[in-house]
């Protein structure tokens, strides 16, 4: 169906909020001062757009994302690499993602302590996005490494981490948990593409928006925003963690080493100042 430009549909409504057109129809039928239809038929109704837009706005439903500066991705990267550093104890230990808090050494404590007061107040777009597309950056280098540069290896590896990630999702009691292993891998698929271009910053807007769409979807679902944040950062660390550590051949020195390297080049690197 044909639309004026000053006139959406419900489905024109959802992908203004990045959602689908179910959760659009939900909300008409829940929310007394959502805009009453101006025409179209019964099963299609349209909207005035600026109507639609203020309703979205006025129930924190329209995403105000933009691309972050190398100065925040660079701060992502830096957050990403301690959590990293905190996590790999555990996968040396065979621990488990879920319980490792509880039983990691006192460094790595405090490192996922300072994680959990960070998501606490995290913006899901400027903070949350920047952070968990790096950690997918670093999963997808520990991947390309593992797999001998072997695309075809890379993507079956992530397919297979997909399927296993929906399966403990479909069986699992902790829906966030469960749900924020699966966004991790998403991310994680999304950074991969950049492994196979020259100039990765090339692709890095449009891997942001993509990421973006993704967590939002994730955050706005679920009532515990925080939760979500931490969860979705703990995956998305536990993940680049796992791949690092046999990348560098599961030595705990040399992976410190590698982490402390590329945290002295992005310290040393000049920012947008």
């Amino acid at each position: 169906m044909t639309t004026a430009p000053d006139h959406v549909t419900l489905t024109q409504i959802a992908r203004m909020a990045w959602t689908g057109r179910a959760a659009a129809a939900t909300w008409r039928r829940r929310y007394d001062d959502f805009p009453s239809s101006v025409g179209g038929t019964s099963d299609s109704p349209l909207f005035e757009r600026t109507a639609a837009e203020a309703w979205l706005r006025a129930h924190d439903r329209l995403p105000a994302f933009t691309t972050p500066t190398q100065d925040e991705r660079a701060g992502a990267r830096l957050t990403g690499l301690q959590l990293v550093r905190a996590l790999v104890p555990g996968i040396l230990a065979g621990a488990f993602v879920d319980t490792y808090e509880e039983e990691a050494p006192e460094d790595a404590r405090a490192a996922l302590a300072l994680l959990r007061g960070y998501a606490e107040g995290a913006d899901t777009l400027t903070e949350v996005v920047p952070l968990v597309l790096e950690l997918g950056y670093l999963t997808a280098s520990g991947l390309v490494t593992v797999n001998q540069y072997d695309r075809s290896r890379v993507d079956a590896w992530l397919t297979a981490q997909t399927q296993t990630a929906e399966t403990a999702a479909r069986d699992s009691v902790d829906d966030i948990g469960a749900s924020a292993d699966v966004a991790a891998v998403d991310v994680a698929q999304i950074a991969a593409e950049a492994l196979w271009v020259p100039d990765r910053d090339a692709l890095y807007e449009q891997h942001a928006d993509r990421t973006a769409r993704r967590l939002w979807a994730e955050t706005h679902a679920a009532k515990d925003t925080s939760r979500v944040h931490y969860e979705v950062a703990l995956a998305a660390g536990w993940l680049a963690a796992h791949v690092l550590t046999p990348a560098l051949g599961g030595s705990a020195q040399r992976i410190d080493q590698h982490l402390e390297a590329l945290a002295r080049q992005i310290i040393d690197q000049p920012g947008d100042r």
